[in-house]
């Protein structure tokens, strides 16, 4: 699954498959599904006090595999 964000697809205009062939060229012939998001929350680093706290992320791409081991 990939989450990618609308503002990523704002920047990245009609040049978004190309984020998306980079993907494929990853995982191979994997199925892939996903949608635009309006960001994402969370921390940044769990390890470093300072960055412990959950925040607002923008022009992000979150990939989200899932599979069972052979």
């Amino acid at each position: 699954m990939m989450f990618s964000c609308v503002a990523r697809k704002m920047v990245l205009g009609r040049r978004t498959n190309e984020e998306i062939d980079e993907i494929k060229k990853v995982f191979g012939n994997t199925p892939i599904i996903g949608f635009y998001t309006y960001g994402e929350i969370g921390p940044i680093d769990k390890r470093v006090d300072s960055l412990r706290s959950t925040r607002w992320h923008n022009e992000t791409v979150v990939v989200w595999v899932l599979g069972a081991k052979n």
